[in-house]
């Protein structure tokens, strides 16, 4: 009776564990992977509420492109060569929203 108890409290803890495991963060979306970067930049480099408004638009066009390439048919070596350019063209957006001095800070903090 002594081993069944142990067996059956074992089983009990392996699912409770299980059911754990299997409920992973759910997936943002665009929208809301655009204002967290949004806020935490804000906040890391006190970007004024303009700037902050073009960031936002900015990241919030990053994310949609990436995510249409990441559920495109394209192959691996395609959806890289893609997104190197949206990065590029995120980099490039970050450039002229920010000051030298953020944008020097961003790199050195935020790689």
């Amino acid at each position: 009776m002594k081993y069944f108890i142990i067996l059956v409290i074992s089983l009990v803890t392996n699912v409770a564990i299980s059911a754990q495991a299997g409920n992973p963060k759910q997936k943002q979306s665009p929208t809301e992977l655009a204002q967290e970067y949004t806020d935490g930049l804000t906040k890391a480099l006190k970007l004024t509420p303009t700037q902050s408004k073009e960031l936002y638009k900015s990241s919030l066009k990053y994310e949609k492109d990436t995510e249409v390439v990441q559920k495109s048919a394209l192959t691996n070596a395609q959806k890289y060569d893609k997104l190197v350019i949206i990065r590029a063209a995120r980099s490039s957006a970050l450039k002229r929203i920010l000051t030298k001095e953020q944008y020097k800070k961003y790199t050195l903090s935020f790689p």
